[in-house]
């Protein structure tokens, strides 16, 4: 293994980032070329004690330094709320209730979304089949709850509170599977239904609280209105990680 071109890359400014799934291998071959090893050496870039944080798979902003949400972010957000605001206050104002049932659970079902995606992708990649998958268990199981609503008689939500809420704990330590050689159809199947299997619970619980609401006008708009609630809490993200935006989805 020869580098073979030193010369080309002084001036070049830029920086190389090399891994591969067996590095002590790697390195025991750029060891037998001290001419590369050399250069390697003579190179390196260390970001040891710069301020930097590392990219993980829970917390994959390249363009950010550390845990704090971007200014610009920031602003988007402070505007996004005043047009909420102005929004529900001219649509509210004539009489029309605010359901907060609605509201927590549109914001719940949003963020919940959002972390899915971040973990299908790494179980399927960031491609556009991702939101194929997600979107088709999202559907898939919204109809299994109309169903349930449509053909059991439900005298208490309680059951499903207990159901959602432990389906939620079972989404929070479920191990993503980054390794494409630990992927099987069976276990991207089994992912793909425990990641949202919350969606189902839920959507008993909205359905039964939609079929006895007094206002659907109002509650259908409490829940969109929490919904972009919810997308605005998706930048908690960049604080917490992604992996921990489900304490807020348990919370709401």
């Amino acid at each position: 293994m020869n580098l073979g071109f030193p010369e080309q890359l002084l001036g070049w400014g830029g920086t190389m980032f090399f891994t591969s799934n067996d590095m002590p291998a790697v390195l025991s071959r750029v060891n037998q070329d001290p001419q590369l090893a050399g250069f390697i050496l003579a190179n390196r870039v260390s970001f040891a004690n710069s301020g930097i944080r590392p990219a993980t798979d829970d917390w994959p902003y390249l363009y950010l330094r550390s845990n704090a949400i971007p200014s610009t972010f920031l602003l988007i957000i402070a505007g996004l709320l005043v047009l909420f605001g102005a929004g529900a206050a001219v649509i509210f104002r004539k009489g029309l209730p605010l359901d907060w049932r609605f509201i927590f659970l549109g914001a719940g079902f949003m963020l919940l979304e959002f972390q899915n995606i971040s973990k299908s992708a790494l179980l399927f990649g960031s491609t556009w089949l991702v939101n194929a998958y997600v979107i088709i268990a999202i559907l898939t199981l919204t109809l299994l709850a109309n169903a349930v609503v449509r053909f059991i008689k439900i005298s208490s939500l309680r059951p499903y509170y207990f159901l959602l809420f432990a389906s939620l704990a079972l989404v929070y330590i479920f191990p993503a599977i980054s390794n494409p050689a630990q992927r099987s159809v069976g276990a991207l199947v089994i992912a793909a239904g425990l990641l949202n299997l919350p969606v189902f619970f839920a959507g008993i619980i909205f359905m039964r609280l939609f079929k006895s609401a007094a206002r659907k006008d109002s509650a259908l708009g409490s829940n969109v209105l929490g919904m972009a609630v919810g997308g605005l809490c998706e930048a908690l993200s960049f604080v917490v990680g992604i992996k921990a935006l489900l304490i807020p989805v348990f919370v709401f």
